[in-house]
């Protein structure tokens, strides 16, 4: 687990899932540098694969409250080769992005060659569905080897029909309960 506002910081890596204590995090501001964790993130995971040899799947999770804005080592095109490296490669990968239109969520997603499919908007105050959804996605990719289409329906669930979602590719979204 990174965070990625000011620069990355490692939070866990390969922790065993005991050791994980219950975080709380309170983003500061609007400085995003999430290509730079994503560069620097999906490079070491592929160096420990070529040290230790690769898992028969790799899922490669990302869930943010903003797109980019605050990068200085990667571009939305490094990261584009890099995902579509590691896609070609076999790993699988998810966006989840929180305050963004469901367009806006699937445009990041496609800029750094994530499949629309594998995307999905979320509400910072429904993130627990966000793991019940990946549980149910690795669980899939053991038992079948691939993401099912209807991965994200438990995220789903939480954007209608409670609430209003309104947004444009230059405004964050406006939430509105009903």
């Amino acid at each position: 687990m990174d965070l990625f506002a000011k620069g990355t910081k490692i939070i866990y890596y390969r922790n065993p899932i005991d050791e994980i204590k219950p975080f709380k995090y309170v983003a500061d501001g609007d400085n995003t540098a999430l290509y730079d964790c994503l560069g620097d993130r999906i490079n070491c995971i592929k160096k420990k694969h070529i040290e230790e040899g690769s898992p028969t799947k790799t899922l490669f999770v990302i869930m943010t409250d903003g797109y980019d804005n605050f990068s200085k080592n990667y571009s939305v095109e490094n990261i584009r080769t890099l995902v579509e490296e590691r896609r070609n490669a076999g790993w699988e990968f998810i966006y989840l992005g929180a305050m963004l239109s469901e367009a806006m969520v699937k445009n990041e997603a496609s800029k750094i060659g994530i499949p629309i499919s594998q995307s999905q908007l979320y509400l910072k105050e429904s993130v627990e569905n966000n793991f019940k959804a990946i549980e149910n996605v690795v669980k899939d990719l053991r038992e079948h080897g691939k993401i099912k289409p209807d991965w994200s329906n438990i995220i789903k669930k939480t954007l209608s029909p409670n609430l209003t979602i309104e947004g444009d590719s230059e405004n964050y979204l406006r939430l509105e309960r009903k």
